[in-house]
């Protein structure tokens, strides 16, 4: 059911207006604007009025409709009983696969819509609820925002109902394995379905996740489950992409370090007393008597005014020492954020972790007996400490 449909107007009376959505062969939905908002008006088609199936079904469906309380889900209104008459929030949008098939511009984001969906089903089933007819028709994506609601709970069941098959044949599993198996068979065929569009983006990644939904022998039994599932390789596919990250960033480094001793070296200057680089911050090692030292000295003076002293180089051991003991604060803070983050705060992991390299601290500042050295030393551990931390921050 495509809510947005062109329709005759109507005129009825009480200011209210009337297009005719929907006419099936129990049902009769109808939009009508009420003061000034536009609502979805359900009832039984005339000839089964007396219909205790259908006035059961429309019963329920309010039931369960009007529990629900998520951005994602339709509203429900209000259920007349003497009428047999629904009333739930209209929803201006289109289908699931018209919408992908005519926004070209938002099959680049199709990833963002599968999560968001697997979240309002996963919503459901954490609260016990399960759609039992998910299909592209239910799935409306609306027009000014681009948000996806979960329309129709004409089949809806309860963890504590009987399960009855409904919905629709093609999203339907060959075999039952529970209520929630049900939704997530229908969301890997959407998927598959989706898949299959000319201009979409990620296809190899729908296709796995629709395959793995629509496994007979899946230990996917609900939403819950898939979406842990699918955390779980996003969280490995990120730690592999990380440390590939990291290992490029110390590489590079490395390289650089050793591209620029070669220089030097090739110039017959000690590599021991040379001007090397780290994270774009100039190291000045410790040799006051080289004439590039002294050189380097007094253009620091003219330009900045200042005398650097003897005490405020470091050397290339230092550099390297300080390198060492604090990179490794960000890949330990992201393993300590997976591992406790159900139990603890970031803050307190976080807290935790920087009393823990103040403690490293301690250990290796006794490699500098100068208090402006060790001031220097310092400012260096803190600051390759965040740089180390730099690809985690969106954790804290």
């Amino acid at each position: 059911m495509n809510e947005i449909s062109d329709f005759n107007l109507t005129q009825v009376p009480h200011s209210e207006q009337t297009h005719l959505v929907y006419d099936g062969k129990y049902f009769l939905l109808s939009k009508v604007k009420k003061d000034h908002r536009w609502e979805i008006v359900k009832t039984i088609q005339e000839k089964e009025k007396n219909n205790p199936v259908c006035i059961r079904s429309l019963q329920k469906e309010f039931e369960i409709g009007s529990q629900l309380q998520h951005h994602g889900i339709v509203h429900y209104y209000s259920y007349n009983k003497a009428n047999s008459q629904l009333v739930r929030e209209f929803i201006n949008g289109t289908t699931w696969l018209d919408f992908f098939e005519n926004n070209t511009r938002e099959n680049l984001r199709i990833k963002k819509y599968v999560k968001e969906l697997i979240e309002i089903i996963k919503y459901l089933h954490i609260n016990g609820t399960y759609h039992m007819d998910i299909k592209s028709e239910n799935i409306l994506v609306t027009h000014a925002t681009k948000q996806i609601k979960l329309i129709d709970f004409g089949h809806a069941e309860q963890s504590n109902s009987t399960l009855t098959v409904g919905g629709t044949k093609l999203y339907q599993p060959i075999t039952e394995n529970g209520k929630g198996f049900h939704d997530v068979y229908a969301l890997g065929k959407l998927l598959e379905m989706t898949s299959q569009i000319s201009d979409i983006h990620n296809k190899r990644w729908l296709q796995k996740i629709a395959n793995h939904c629509t496994q007979a022998n899946s230990n996917t039994k609900n939403a819950i489950q898939l979406s842990f599932f699918l955390e779980k390789k996003y969280r490995r596919i990120k730690k592999v992409r990380i440390f590939i990250f990291t290992a490029i960033v110390s590489l590079t480094l490395l390289l650089s370090f050793y591209l620029t001793n070669t220089t030097e070296e090739k110039s017959k200057i000690n590599t021991n007393n040379i001007v090397t680089t780290f994270d774009k911050e100039k190291v000045i090692l410790k040799n006051t008597e080289l004439p590039f030292q002294k050189e380097f000295i007094e253009k620091n003076r003219k330009k900045t005014g200042k005398m650097l002293k003897n005490t405020e180089f470091l050397t290339a051991n230092d550099t390297i020492i300080i390198y060492e003991k604090s990179k490794n604060f960000g890949p330990e803070f992201e393993k300590e954020y997976f591992q406790y983050n159900l139990e603890q705060s970031t803050y307190a992991i976080y807290s935790r972790l920087l009393e823990k390299y103040d403690n490293i601290w301690q250990e290796i500042s006794v490699n500098w007996t100068d208090s402006i050295q060790k001031s220097n030393a310092k400012q260096l551990f803190d600051k390759q400490i965040m740089m180390s931390l730099k690809p985690y921050q969106h954790y804290l």
